[in-house]
């Protein structure tokens, strides 16, 4: 990876004589279908493919591609998997399938088979990128807050930079073609496992010859649309490149413009076998790769085994759900004995000044209203009783009786509970923290939340 960073802006454009540039063409499908003469029977046909056999004498035909407006192609894969041997490669496919149905592994029929180059765009590209951003140092500073004193806090400290990357060369191999074009049912991925097995670098030069025979699609996928694909797939991996030249301790990609610096992309057709089966009634189509038998498509399918599969799964989420859960840290858990005893201690605490004794059976008698004075003496009285042990104190009555319960004096406001609200100062965005001139916020202050701090330098709202 080539760079070149600086803070000044300076822009860099490659040499246009090193993008090459693609063969001039009409998009595919504004293009009619090309007009055919069969060389045996005399009708003329009219095919979307560069080669193909006549539907009524099932002559094998070619297309030049010179004689259209497509981009011709650059090379042919040839076959290494013979009409002979794709039963075999059939039947291989079928026994490696692990949900299938047992019988079908065994009885399976092959009803038709036929050959098929398909057209794939191959090539490399090498990027580039013009960017802007900032480059982070983070930094550990002293802070000072009334109610915490001094404190420390990580920061990170931004400049601004641009700069411009090379990315480097990477191949690239896609379809040109659309996966339904060649199997009702065949997806992409299905593709791209059969794709495996091509040696595209085993390509000979086109001739028109090497289609004799066999089935050839054009392309209806646009090279320009393969490279965006191309590019789009390296997308991760230049914005890794890019930070990485940014550098520092935080690297923030504000904008970048990507392009080619060099372009090789080549149409080049691979070979195919597509496979048409019968079995108890059903059908379905299997394409094997022509070079290797590498197989994808449709199955019949074992119901107890597709069962035994998700039961099997579901048991190993299940177990590793009641890992998680015995894994978890008992003392996590509320203890109500701790808790009331914690509760108790709080309720001591919230009660600095001496509090008196009371019974406590419930009483329905009016409560007395009690001053302070009266309040104190009653306490002391009762505390007397208490030391005595015959709950005849001076200030009770001889016998035994319990004095009228005081009116508990009002409570003073607890400086923990303040200390805990002013803990639970919560902001929802930071125009709420600004309308309460809150901003900024550092961390360790009251209100600073993760969702102020979009950048992670510690302080919100900034």
């Amino acid at each position: 990876m080539n760079s070149n960073s600086s803070a000044s802006g300076r822009r860099w454009h490659p040499d246009p004589a090193r993008v090459m540039r693609l063969p001039a063409h009409k998009p595919a499908a504004s293009i009619e279908p090309h007009r055919v003469r069969c060389g045996v029977c005399g009708t003329e046909l009219r095919t979307l493919h560069l080669a193909d056999r006549c539907t009524f004498c099932d002559a094998p035909f070619a297309v030049d591609p010179s004689e259209t407006e497509l981009i011709g192609p650059h090379g042919v894969v040839p076959f290494g998997i013979s009409e002979s041997d794709v039963d075999v490669a059939f039947r291989a496919w079928a026994k490696e399938q692990l949900l299938a149905r047992g019988d079908f592994k065994r009885e399976v029929q092959v009803s038709e088979k036929r050959s098929v180059y398909l057209p794939y765009w191959v090539g490399w590209t090498n990027l580039y990128s013009n960017y802007h951003g900032r480059r982070g140092h983070r930094v550990t500073r002293m802070r000072y807050s009334p109610r915490k004193g001094h404190y420390k806090v990580k920061e990170t400290d931004w400049s601004e930079v641009s700069g411009q990357v090379e990315h480097g060369r990477e191949a690239f191999s896609l379809p040109a073609f659309v996966p339904l074009e060649v199997i009702d049912g065949i997806t992409e991925q299905r593709i791209g496992e059969v794709q495996k097995g091509w040696e595209f670098e085993s390509a000979l030069p086109f001739e028109a010859g090497l289609l004799t025979g066999h089935q050839a699609l054009r392309y209806s996928v646009e090279p320009e649309a393969a490279l965006a694909r191309a590019h789009e797939a390296r997308g991760k991996q230049v914005v890794k490149d890019i930070k990485r030249d940014i550098g520092g301790d935080v690297a923030h990609v504000s904008g970048s413009d990507t392009g080619d610096v060099a372009v090789k992309c080549r149409l080049v057709l691979v070979p195919a076998w597509i496979v048409e089966w019968g079995f108890a009634g059903k059908s379905g189509s299997v394409i094997l790769n022509g070079q290797n038998g590498k197989g994808a498509g449709k199955y019949v399918q074992s119901a107890g085994r597709t069962v035994a599969l998700v039961g099997s799964i579901g048991a190993v989420v299940a177990l590793c759900c009641g890992i998680g859960f015995f894994a978890s840290d008992p003392d996590d858990a509320e203890d109500p004995g701790r808790g009331g005893s914690e509760t108790a201690s709080a309720a001591s605490v919230e009660t600095p000044s001496p509090t008196p004794t009371v019974s406590e059976a419930v009483s329905s008698e009016p409560e007395l209203t009690v001053s302070a004075e009266s309040s104190t003496s009653a306490e002391e009285a009762a505390s007397t009783g208490e030391e005595d042990g015959d709950g005849n104190g001076d200030g009770g009555s001889g016998d035994g009786d319990p004095d009228p319960e005081p009116e508990p004096t009002a409570e003073e406001p607890d400086p923990t509970t303040e200390a805990e609200e002013e803990e639970s100062v919560y902001y929802e965005n930071c125009d709420a923290a600004r309308a309460a001139g809150a901003d900024p916020i550092y961390a360790g202050e009251p209100g600073y939340a993760s969702h102020l701090d979009r950048d992670g330098d510690g302080v919100g709202c900034e």
